[in-house]
């Protein structure tokens, strides 16, 4: 899932945005928690608010897609509460 938050990373921040890394990291945390929703939630109004279109945001498409797709394979929270 990294690497889909990392590919939506780059359609808000330019290459090398140190800022990037920190919105990743908090994406991460809510889907360890168990938000998968509410990321895919987050990606779109980012998107949304950053007036982005076409292949500007492919990266985050691709995210919530295979967010919304896989929801309920993402159970990160239940299997963290295993261990």
């Amino acid at each position: 899932m990294l690497e889909y938050l990392w590919r939506a990373a780059w359609c808000l921040h330019d290459t090398g945005d140190a800022s990037a890394e920190a919105w990743v990291a908090r994406h991460a945390r809510t889907l360890l928690a168990g938000g998968v929703q509410q990321t895919a939630a987050a990606l779109k109004a980012a998107a949304r608010a950053a007036r982005l279109r076409g292949t500007k945001r492919k990266g985050i498409d691709d995210a919530v897609n295979y967010l919304t797709s896989k929801a309920e394979h993402l159970r990160y929270d239940t299997a963290l509460g295993r261990s």
